[in-house]
């Protein structure tokens, strides 16, 4: 297991799944021509523990998304993605699937009509 940084935590991160799908973004994927893709985004980075001298430790918490065009690859690019991210010592929070059934708008012109979509959360204090 790595040591981790709370300078570099996020290319820490994106180290460990970047290798789960052909295409791992930083933020909402920008788009979806390219399926299975994975993403992820912090959700929040706060004091865990503190010391005489200030913060000892901080807690951060990320969301990571897998989306694909069938159940199947959804479940494998995310179950690759917690592999790898529990391997690297994150902590999984939670997750839930989700299904853009009824079309959503994305920008002015792509529709998400049927995409597969798995958000998962996870922690780690450094």
């Amino acid at each position: 297991m790595p040591e981790f940084d709370t300078e570099r935590i996020k290319e820490q991160l994106f180290a460990a799944i970047q290798n789960v799908c052909p295409d791992v973004f930083r933020t909402y994927p920008p788009t979806f021509a390219r399926l299975p893709c994975a993403s992820f985004y912090e959700i929040s980075e706060k004091p865990y523990v503190y010391s005489d001298d200030g913060v000892y430790l901080v807690e951060y918490v990320f969301s990571v998304d897998a989306w694909a065009a069938a159940d199947a690859e959804c479940e494998e690019t995310a179950r690759a993605a917690d592999s790898a991210l529990l391997a690297a010592g994150f902590e999984r929070l939670d997750g839930a699937d989700a299904r853009f059934t009824q079309g959503y708008s994305y920008g002015a012109t792509e529709r998400l009509r049927g995409i597969r979509h798995k958000n998962m959360r996870y922690r780690i204090i450094v």
